[in-house]
């Protein structure tokens, strides 16, 4: 699989879900507009960018971003020139993207990926309970199950308790798009 292909399909797969099915992904990343795997044209960049962002409350990666086509080393440039804020480490928000109802849930759901791209974090206890019955309460701590091989380099945010289980996939339910 060339690069593109694998570039067009994680964020159709992985980043989109199935609800951006029509939102011109296959354009921005046309082989017209690629280099070596790597979106050349920056307006075609920001696009994909902004198709990422989009599903995920306004909120991305470095990681996406790199797979959007944006270098590691202009991340600190897009910081500093407001065009994204940074909301926590390797995770950026578009600057002038509309709120969210409960943007830490995506924050912190994305602070749970695994180097391939992969949420490994899954809300529960009270946190989930709140999202079933009451969606827009915010709590004070978030409660997420990690997998028991979870590991981060960084220290665990004051804001989540983390709970290790190896949870099986009937156990797990999306809800407005967190799981």
């Amino acid at each position: 699989m060339c690069p593109n292909n694998s570039v067009k399909h994680l964020i159709q797969n992985e980043l989109l879900r199935d609800t951006h099915e029509n939102s011109g992904v296959d354009a921005v990343l046309s082989e017209k507009n690629t280099r070596r795997g790597v979106i050349s044209n920056y307006k075609d960049r920001e696009s994909a960018l902004y198709v990422i962002a989009e599903g995920q409350a306004g909120l991305f990666t470095a990681k996406q971003a790199q797979d959007a086509g944006f270098l590691p080393s202009s991340h600190t440039y897009h910081v500093q020139a407001g065009n994204w804020a940074r909301e926590y480490r390797g995770i950026y928000r578009l600057a002038g993207f509309p709120a969210a109802l409960r943007p830490e849930l995506m924050l912190w759901h994305l602070w749970s990926m695994d180097r391939a791209g992969r949420a490994q974090g899954v809300y529960s206890h009270s946190t989930a309970l709140a999202l079933y019955l009451e969606p827009g309460t915010k709590a004070t701590v978030l409660h997420m199950t990690v997998p028991r091989s979870f590991r981060r380099n960084s220290a665990t945010p004051k804001k989540l308790t983390l709970h290790s289980a190896d949870l099986p996939k009937s156990d797990i339910a999306a809800r407005d798009r967190y799981v």
